[in-house]
């Protein structure tokens, strides 16, 4: 028998994609997946996602200031190490938010989500 704690913390962990399953979007997340940023992001454009700035002066430096100047003000932060994966965020409607994570310096798309507006800020924190 499943308890209270372990039912909530489920559904909690699968909000997202509860949200996502119930959106009116036209946008498919899966042809995002596996492609260049750029593409991914028109897409996301052409579904009435609206991009939203996040970088601050401060953030402005070594990848992320590079992806930012490429246009990509939505970039949130990239890390400068590893396979320099990237978040950007796209503001829907109903207070939807989608999440994009990129990898590798052709910045290509390995995840995507939809997020409620609690997500989204759980998702950044020291953005507060």
């Amino acid at each position: 028998m499943i308890n209270r704690k372990s039912l909530v913390l489920f559904i909690a962990s699968i909000s997202p994609f509860l949200l996502l399953a119930c959106s009116p979007s036209s946008l498919r997340l899966d042809p995002l997946l596996d492609v260049p940023y750029e593409q991914a992001r028109q897409l996301v454009l052409n579904d009435g996602w609206q991009p939203i700035e996040h970088a601050m002066d401060d953030d402005l430096v070594f990848v992320t200031g590079r992806v930012y100047e490429k246009g990509f003000t939505e970039v949130d932060v990239c890390s400068p190490v590893g396979d320099t994966p990237c978040k950007f965020y796209f503001k829907g409607e109903d207070r939807r938010f989608l999440e994009i994570l990129t990898k590798g310096e052709d910045l290509r798309v390995v995840s995507v989500a939809v997020l409620d507006k609690r997500a989204y800020e759980n998702a950044r924190p020291y953005r507060r």
